[in-house]
């Protein structure tokens, strides 16, 4: 009989940490605003939180994240990164591009351990801070052109390139209007390998 009561009282023991548990994992999900997810080591969704802000990705507890609709590359680079943090113990961080509707937008993904077989993904969306660091390369490196003497056309046709790679164009082309309006130079111009562009020659009309 002490030993039946014993594995009951155990066996409550171990109900009560385990919705202990379930109830801190809750927590920490309700407590931060960005899309998260409790994953089992198998790829079956635990808890999650969507952000409300961003598309939501599909998924449901008890879904596996095999199941999203995003490339399986995302998928599997995102559960190798979640067991490297259960073997390492440590806090892992991976991002990726995706396009939504034409738009690419950034992500980032933090990966924490949460049990022996389960790990924690933070995913946020960091697209205007991506966004905001290219812009400010590209401003370094037209400062660093004209620093170095270089000429009003290799200048010009620079700042065309950077403002596309910036805005993610085809091809830019920075004209000067001369007095009236109604005629315009070409300043400088850029356009993406393969682009099907016609470039006129600098400076012509």
């Amino acid at each position: 009989v002490a030993a039946a009561v014993a594995l009951e009282i155990e066996r409550d023991n171990n109900l009560w940490a385990l919705q202990a548990s379930e109830r801190r994992s809750r927590a920490i999900l309700e407590a931060i605003p960005d899309k998260m997810f409790r994953v089992r080591t198998d790829g079956i969704v635990l808890d999650l939180q969507e952000d409300r802000t961003s598309q939501p990705v599909g998924l449901r507890v008890g879904s596996s994240v095999y199941d999203a609709p995003v490339p399986r590359q995302h998928t599997d680079r995102m559960m190798a990164t979640g067991w490297r943090a259960l073997d390492t113990g440590a806090l892992q961080m991976i991002e990726w591009e995706v396009e939504i509707d034409g738009d690419v937008r950034h992500a980032e993904g933090r990966f924490i351990p949460s049990g022996d077989d389960e790990f924690f993904v933070v995913i946020r969306d960091v697209t205007e801070r991506k966004r905001q660091e290219v812009e400010r390369a590209a401003l370094h490196r037209v400062a660093l052109a004209v620093a170095s003497e270089a000429s009003a056309e290799q200048i010009f046709n620079l700042v065309a390139q950077e403002i596309g790679g910036v805005l993610g164009a085809d091809s830019v082309s920075l004209l000067r209007f001369a007095t009236g309006g109604d005629q315009a130079f070409i300043l400088g111009r850029w356009a993406r390998a393969g682009a099907d562009v016609i470039l006129t020659p600098f400076g012509e009309a």
